[in-house]
């Protein structure tokens, strides 16, 4: 299972870039456009995209529509701490899932002694 490629959001109600790259982002951003939000792609320890939106309503806000998309290169040291999160978090997903089948199947065996149960006693 590979790590790459996985997606950081900005928040939705506000916009935004996802924290630890607004930097980065204000570096390389296309100084002449209007941006509202922007995702961050982490494609490897050293590849990261900006998805560029502006903004969907002038007087409610959100996210609009992909203005445009910027690849950058980065060091290791930039990405490490959102690398780290997005791991611990698809291992944990990994690990729900896993309870989640062992749960089922002590419910389905519950459910098939229970339907044995039943036919006996007919």
């Amino acid at each position: 299972m590979s790590l790459f490629p996985f997606t950081i959001y900005p928040s939705r109600e506000h916009g935004g870039i996802p924290h630890g790259f607004r930097d980065l982002f204000q570096k390389q951003r296309k100084p002449d456009v209007i941006w509202y939000a922007a995702d961050v792609i982490v494609n490897s320890d050293t590849e990261i995209e900006f998805v560029v939106y502006d903004m969907k309503d002038m007087c409610y806000g959100g996210i609009g529509k992909e203005i445009y998309r910027m690849s950058v290169t980065v060091e290791q040291s930039d990405v490490i701490g959102p690398i780290s999160r997005e791991a611990l978090r698809q291992a944990n997903d990994i690990l729900l899932e896993r309870k989640r089948q062992k749960h089922l199947l002590k419910v389905n065996a519950l459910a098939l002694e229970l339907m044995d149960a039943e036919m006996d006693i007919q």
